[in-house]
This record gives C-alpha cells, structure tokens and sequence, in this order.
C-alpha cells in the first residue's frame, strides 16, 4: 500500500513528538484517511487491531521520522547547522 502525507508546519509548532496519540505524523495519517493508526516514533501502529502495520525498517518511514525529529529539534533548540527548517512537506508511505 502507498500513501501520501501531508505533514503540515502547524503540526510540528502543535504538539510535541513524544506524543504519539497527537503528533505530526499521526496527524498526517488521520488526514489521509486512517485515523485508527498511531505513529509511535519507531512503529505505526492500528490502535483498532493493536497491530504494528509499519516498522523502522521500512525505509520510507524511518526518512519520515528522522526529518520529523529535527523538525521538532528545530522547535526546541533553535536553528542549528543540524536542524531543518519547520514547513509543509508532502512524504510517500509505502508498506
């Protein structure tokens, strides 16, 4: 399965990573239709079946979660020579 996400800059300034049940990229899945699904930082899961349906291994997701996380270190931190800039992205899943 593909899917795109559309991570949104007011996701990240929203809320915080740590929190897997409203975070961005678990906004992003709701909006793309499976709002049952939970980003966890190192899975997805479907909170209605209590299944992981995509791992860090999956190297789409892991390039999502990483520029994810610096995003939120910008957040936090400040710009560095590390961070990314906090926008609007659009990002393919494939599981």
């Amino acid at each position: 399965m593909t899917i795109k996400l559309n991570i949104l800059a007011n996701d990240i300034l929203e809320t915080e990573y740590s929190n897997s049940r409203d975070c961005a990229i678990t906004r992003a899945l709701a909006r793309a239709g499976f709002p049952n699904y939970e980003d966890c930082g190192t899975d997805i899961i479907d909170n209605d079946t209590e299944e992981t349906v995509v791992t860090s291994h999956n190297e789409t997701y892991w390039s999502l979660s990483v520029r994810v996380m610096k995003m939120y270190r910008t957040k936090r931190i400040g710009a560095t020579e590390h961070s990314l800039l906090i926008e609007d992205f659009e990002h393919t899943l494939e599981f």
